[in-house]
């Protein structure tokens, strides 16, 4: 009988290892796939700090729970070799109504007083064949568990290796809320005007640029704007915008009217932006330059 009691004691042992794995494994899973999940949304919709930080509370909040309602009572799990015993008569139909009671007459010290506890225990042994303590646990719910927190702690992983900036982003983003971190931009700009020299005078300047998307992303449905002003004897002018019209092959391109720019001193400044690229431009500067016996006045790009 003390055989059976030690297998009823690392029975016990086996069983609260199977318990906290499986309850560790679900409130990893839950941890991993959410963060794993909100991460991929926040790439393509780009969350403001303060929805991020309402996630980042209710994220706090759930895993709160999980840890009270799952983790802390398998952490507390301690059978009772009573308890342990009916499990295994359920496992073991031959045992039933006699292995938990043979387990009270022993820890009760009954045996060598009450021979109707002797025989009990006596014909519990005589039943007691191949082993039936494996069968009262069943892992296939832990081990579906751990494989499933297994799987995305290795998505985790590579995911981290192959870019292990924007994991970073993710991460700062995702427990920091209203810090600095941001996602590259998706969609640029690239300036066209740097081929440019001389600009005539009378004429519209055509000012072009070039969108540059990520893969998958349409650039056509990109929105270009130009901000440009006049910065004459250093006193800057107000900021005029203009929307720059789609030409094909990503090329973007309007006409602004030069008037007033080809004067000495004169310097013509513009910043190209949209909704989700990058800002750049190109400043235009008046000269008065002397061709041959001829004058005139051209516009210089600098």
């Amino acid at each position: 009988m003390r055989e059976i009691v030690r297998e009823l004691n690392r029975l016990r042992d086996r069983s609260r290892f199977m318990l906290l794995l499986q309850r560790g494994s679900t409130v990893g899973a839950w941890v991993l796939g959410t963060a794993l999940g909100l991460s991929l949304l926040d790439y393509v919709l780009r969350f403001p700090p303060f929805f991020r930080a309402l996630l980042l509370a209710i994220g706090l909040a759930g895993l709160g729970w999980l840890l009270a309602r799952r983790l802390v009572p398998a952490i507390g799990f301690r059978p009772t070799l009573t308890d342990l015993a009916l499990r295994v008569e359920r496992a073991a139909p031959g045992l039933s109504g006699r292995l938990a009671s043979s387990v009270e007459f022993v820890a009760a010290g009954m045996t060598t007083t009450n021979p109707l506890a002797q025989r009990t225990v006596e014909e519990t042994q005589q039943r007691l064949t191949g082993d039936p303590f494996a069968a009262a646990i069943d892992p296939r719910r832990t081990w579906r568990d751990a494989s499933i927190a297994g799987v995305l702690l290795a998505i985790v992983a590579i995911l981290t290796l192959v870019s292990p900036a924007s994991a970073g982003t993710a991460a700062a983003r995702l427990l920091w809320p209203f810090g600095g971190a941001e996602w590259p931009a998706r969609t640029g700009v690239a300036s066209m005007m740097q081929g440019v020299t001389v600009h005539p005078r009378g004429q519209a300047l055509a000012l072009r640029a070039r969108g540059v998307k990520a893969p998958g992303d349409a650039t056509e449905a990109m929105r270009l704007i130009a901000r440009y002003r006049l910065v004459e004897a250093d006193a800057p002018g107000p900021w005029r915008e203009v929307v720059l019209r789609h030409q094909g092959d990503s090329i973007y391109k309007q006409l602004v009217d030069t008037e007033g720019l080809c004067n000495p001193k004169c310097l013509w400044q513009a910043g190209i932006d949209h909704a989700l690229g990058l800002c750049g431009g190109e400043p235009i500067r008046a000269e008065q330059r002397r061709v041959g016996a001829m004058r005139e006045s051209d516009c210089k790009v600098h």
